[in-house]
């Protein structure tokens, strides 16, 4: 077996690792930042204004989903810049 094959296979299993670790830690974000929304939420559910409960809701729901966007966009692009940099 030639060495150049060997370090080409731990080069990839290697990245093949950084990109489970990194996928793992998007979702445990992702989850972290949806537990957080439902506990405002549940906060927010105990108003009694109509009005500003309302806003708050759809602020929360923009929140989440700018989180959700953000973390998944960092995990691309540290994705890609890890797959250029092993080629």
């Amino acid at each position: 077996m030639d060495i150049a094959a060997v370090q080409d296979a731990f080069g990839t299993f290697l990245l093949d690792l950084a990109l489970a670790v990194l996928s793992l830690g998007g979702a445990y974000a992702v989850s972290y930042i949806r537990l957080a929304a439902d506990k405002a939420r549940v906060q927010t559910a105990q108003l009694r204004d109509d009005s500003a409960r309302a806003v708050l809701d759809a602020a929360l729901d923009d929140v989440q989903r700018l989180a959700e966007l953000s973390v998944g966009a960092m995990e691309q692009t540290t994705a890609k810049c890890l797959r250029e940099q092993v080629k």
